[in-house]
């Protein structure tokens, strides 16, 4: 049987969408690379058949089968869509329900929903943009957000000091920009962290976020102009 989903995308971001990426001629595409970004700006507010057998078809074959869809091939849909970490939802009346159990069939949620195949089926994808965790060290959490040209006027790394205090300090300089309470050993050991592994957040921040790059010869010193 012939089954019509209507697919929507949105792109978030420190709980906020950042649906700016999902422009058809953006020319930005996030933490992600286009050949992730650019196939669901094709698909969003689209609808797709496919055809079928709900009492058969669990959910995670009929996932596949729309990212196959999206992205041409299931290659590529290993590729990119799911290595990106993408989601999938059913949604009835602007509400999202996510499904724990994939290996179910498709007709068992939508008789759960009460979801009528009269018709296209709602169906939201949703792709995180936070450039997330670089690495940890001694209970410290080092991670930077996607989204990080509005809060601090210089590159940055965000820290979690065992679940207690917050804080975010300079990629090159390693001074704290923000945070309370912070213990003084603590901030020698980020500083040094951060003095020590320079190169890797400098990196990190320029592949992952879209505040302003750094410019590493210079800010290594290897270039005096």
């Amino acid at each position: 049987m012939q089954y019509t989903f209507h697919i929507t995308v949105h792109f978030y971001a420190e709980d906020e969408l950042c649906d700016l990426y999902l422009k058809p001629y953006c020319r930005y595409y996030g933490i992600f690379d286009r050949n992730i970004v650019s196939p669901l700006r094709r698909i969003n507010g689209k609808t797709l058949s496919l055809d079928i057998d709900s009492d058969v078809t669990s959910m995670g074959e009929l996932w596949l089968g729309i990212g196959i869809e999206i992205y041409g091939s299931e290659t590529k849909y290993r590729e990119y869509g799911e290595s990106s970490g993408l989601e999938f939802y059913l949604v009835k009346n602007q509400l999202r329900f996510s499904l724990e159990n994939e290996k179910l069939h498709l007709s068992y949620y939508l008789d759960r929903l009460g979801v009528g195949v009269e018709k296209p089926i709602e169906i939201q994808l949703l792709l995180c943009m936070d450039a997330g965790e670089v690495f940890r060290d001694d209970g410290i959490r080092y991670y930077m957000h996607s989204k990080e040209y509005c809060s601090h006027n210089e590159p940055h790394v965000h820290v979690d000091i065992r679940h207690e205090k917050e804080g975010s300090f300079s990629i090159l300089s390693g001074i704290q920009l923000a945070g309370d309470k912070i213990k003084t050993r603590d901030i020698r050991r980020i500083e040094r962290m951060i003095r020590d592994r320079k190169v890797e957040l400098i990196e990190y921040w320029n592949l992952n976020t879209d505040g302003i790059k750094v410019d590493l010869n210079q800010a290594l010193g290897k270039i005096r102009y």
